[in-house]
């Protein structure tokens, strides 16, 4: 059962995406992820050959707020994570957040290791590129 829609607009991220998504693919039976092709100018969406994901592929770039939006229509989960291309999230991380919106948190966001929610326990740890 899918418990989470992940979401990750792409703009020319060649060089990150690989790192962005292969933590995501441990956790393929609770989530599914949702690459938006934000009308990348490189064709480079081939080098993620292999990864199991929806493409969504938008006809000319609209920044990374529209590509997420277009991601939101076509989730199949009411949990919605957002993820940026250049962002390595652990799969400790990405789990405890899909249980907390499991359990009923409207809404998470953390940023560069910091929780922006004090109510939140624990700590969030991402890697930038």
């Amino acid at each position: 059962m899918i418990e989470a829609s992940i979401i990750i607009p792409v703009f020319n991220s060649q060089d990150t995406i690989k790192d962005c998504l292969s933590p995501l693919l441990n956790l393929e039976d609770r989530i599914e992820i949702l690459v938006v092709n934000d009308a990348l100018t490189d064709n480079k969406i081939e080098i993620l050959k292999g990864y199991e994901f929806k493409c969504i592929n938008l006809t000319e770039n609209s920044g990374p707020v529209a590509a997420r939006n277009e991601g939101i229509k076509y989730a199949c989960s009411e949990n919605l994570i957002f993820i940026d291309y250049d962002v390595i999230i652990s799969v400790q991380d990405l789990e405890k957040a899909i249980d907390l919106l499991k359990s009923g948190h409207e809404s998470i966001a953390f940023s560069a290791g910091i929780p922006c929610n004090k109510s939140i326990t624990g700590s969030f740890h991402t890697v930038y590129k």
